[in-house]
């Protein structure tokens, strides 16, 4: 269950004609666990929500992990590759009933490792909170995780990424926030060791369920704010110049970014360091935070 060492890989900035003295690194966090037996995939902030979950299933006894997510989920997918890895079942209830008669790359890919998938309509799926406990009840011997895997466990997960202490060697964190688990899972493992910046990939503002969450830990930091310049009109939502960005970023640095949460999260970053908006001295590392599979949902849905 041990995560391997995530590389932290220096991003030259001159590529995009910046002269500044800011820095720039990031971590890799998409390879910080490459590969798993059984050839399934999971890495990235995916991995680390996952780990206790896992480990809880294995203590319990318990038949598997009941969980939900769009068709397109980078969390239904790290899910399936997980139950295949370490031997347990899996159940995905997708958004979506029209996903009955067609499939896509994710979709394919939990099927194929042993994820069975229950299609709800969009109306139920919704309301997915207040079905939870008539869930339980069909499926007793099943541990339920919410949609994007953030939960109690999944935020201990996180926290992880500073037990080395290299992160504190950074005047700023950022991370792209979804729903924000993993943002908040940062800010409780930093002990105001840096500042923690999120690029929220959508229109919607997380800060209240963030302060919240963090409310529920008894943590009180404020090291942290979220920019919301940068969603490109809201999730998965994209235009040429996102597009632009991904494929110089691959070709200039060899790292490949998934448009829905680390190309935004890059492409904003780079352009505040355009602006000035940092300071000389500050270095800042960027978390990728992985989700590379849905590259192939991506291209099959918009680019063809």
């Amino acid at each position: 269950m041990q995560t391997t060492g995530s590389p932290i890989q220096k991003i030259d900035l001159t590529a995009w004609g910046i002269k500044t003295r800011v820095q720039l690194s990031i971590l890799r966090e998409d390879l910080n666990h490459p590969s798993i037996k059984h050839g399934a995939f999971v890495s990235g902030n995916k991995w680390r929500k996952l780990k206790y979950n896992i480990q809880h299933v294995q203590q319990q006894d318990l038949a598997g992990i009941l969980t939900f997510g769009g068709a397109y989920s980078n969390h239904l997918h790290a899910t399936a590759a997980a139950g295949k890895a370490f031997n347990f079942n899996t159940i995905g209830i997708v958004r979506g009933k029209e996903w009955q008669q067609k499939t896509n790359p994710t979709l394919q890919f939990c099927q194929q490792h042993g994820m069975q998938l229950i299609y709800w309509d969009r109306s139920t799926y919704q309301s997915k909170e207040q079905e939870t406990e008539r869930l339980q009840q069909q499926f007793p011997d099943y541990w339920i995780v919410p949609e994007g895997g953030s939960n109690a466990l999944a935020l201990k997960g996180v926290q992880e990424i500073w037990e080395d202490n290299v992160l504190s060697a950074f005047s700023t964190i950022v991370v792209p926030v979804g729903t924000g688990g993993t943002f908040t899972g940062l800010i409780l493992g930093s002990q105001h060791k840096a500042t923690l910046l999120g690029f929220s990939v959508l229109k919607f503002d997380f800060s209240t369920s963030i302060k919240s969450a963090l409310a529920a830990n008894n943590c009180s930091f404020t090291n942290w704010q979220l920019n919301h310049q940068y969603h490109f009109g809201g999730f998965a939502k994209y235009n040429n110049a996102l597009l632009q960005f991904m494929q110089q970023f691959q070709s200039t640095y060899q790292i490949d970014l998934d448009p829905l949460y680390t190309a935004k999260m890059m492409y904003g970053l780079v352009d505040s360091i355009q602006q000035g908006k940092f300071t000389e001295e500050e270095h800042l590392l960027a978390i990728h935070t992985g989700g590379l599979q849905g590259l192939l949902g991506f291209e099959a849905r918009y680019l063809r």
